[in-house]
């Protein structure tokens, strides 16, 4: 008895002190005089996306009452919003240094190298993937994948008249803008006619739009990494742990791949890998007679490339 009343004691003196720590970070913007919107305890200001479901309707309207300027808060995780175009020309330029990475994502887990991509890479690894990615918005890449991007735009008025025909009470547009951008990463990244704009149902249309859809089973995992970040490797290894069981389970039980939901992000990873083999089996093949690659211009090309350059270098030292 005495020792669980101990332990009852920890837990709430840890309790007092981490919800003390989440009151104190609440006055951070205030210490540093930024404007905002007030935060809610625990919440933040996430209460206000859900009631505008929007993030950017939220931003547009903060920016309104508050300036070019203020702090807003995710959780207990101070945000700050800058939209000063002087203050917007030092850090993209004068100190692009300092901020050249991107803000980690929940569940995103830095301390590997493995599957590294350049939302998430930091220091020299987000210089190099940079630097083999630039070459594809030059103005000739650009000016290569105009039919490309002619032809992707001819299918969405299409369906936008066709649509706009058939609903006479108005329909929804944004179904098609997410329709017509998945068309055009797979034509100009992997050069592949999937003809998402008039299939809805196509899987990787589907999966796509789940990893961002609330019922998506890393929802819940999601939301404690963002309001208890303090815990951010734990929920990453229950993440992985929870995938890891649920895929053993849809292997091993009957009809399991039915009733038992996968990971729409690790799905789409998995076949991914399966067009990235493809292009570096096609690659292979398109040596001239002095073993030099006819490069192509397209995302997964140049970045194949570069993997191969990077292997031949190690092997060299």
């Amino acid at each position: 008895m005495l020792t669980f009343i101990l332990l009852v004691s920890i837990f709430l003196s840890l309790l007092a002190i981490y919800l003390l720590h989440i009151k104190q970070c609440y006055s951070f913007f205030k210490k540093l005089g930024i404007n905002g919107p007030q935060p809610t305890f625990l919440l933040g200001n996430l209460a206000d996306f859900v009631r505008t479901k929007r993030v950017s309707i939220s931003i547009q309207n903060w920016t309104n009452q508050f300036g070019r300027i203020y702090g807003y808060f995710e959780g207990h995780t101070p945000v700050l919003v800058v939209s000063d175009p002087d203050l917007l020309h030092n850090i993209f330029i004068k100190h692009f240094s300092k901020f050249h990475s991107r803000r980690q994502f929940p569940l995103e887990d830095r301390r590997t190298t493995k599957g590294v991509h350049l939302f998430s890479a930091t220091g020299d690894e987000w210089r190099r993937q940079r630097a083999i990615i630039n070459p594809t918005f030059s103005p000739l890449k650009i000016k290569r994948m105009l039919p490309m991007i002619r032809d992707c735009m001819s299918i969405f008025i299409n369906k936008l008249e066709e649509t706009r025909n058939n609903a006479s009470e108005g329909f929804d547009v944004y179904r098609l803008y997410k329709s017509l951008t998945m068309d055009l990463i797979w034509r100009c990244c992997f050069g592949l006619q999937t003809d998402m704009q008039n299939n809805p149902n196509h899987p990787y249309l589907k999966r796509s739009q789940e990893v961002f859809a609330r019922e998506n089973g890393t929802f819940l995992a999601t939301l404690l990494a963002i309001f208890i970040p303090e815990l951010q490797s734990f929920w990453i290894a229950l993440h992985c742990w929870m995938n890891t069981i649920k895929a053993k389970l849809r292997t091993l039980l009957p009809l399991g791949d039915k009733f038992i939901a996968d990971d729409p992000s690790e799905w789409l990873k998995d076949n991914v890998d399966h067009f990235i083999q493809k292009a570096d089996l096609i690659q292979d093949t398109n040596h001239d007679h002095n073993e030099n690659l006819i490069k192509s211009t397209d995302l997964i090309h140049l970045m194949l490339n570069a993997a191969d350059k990077r292997f031949t270098d190690s092997d060299q030292v």
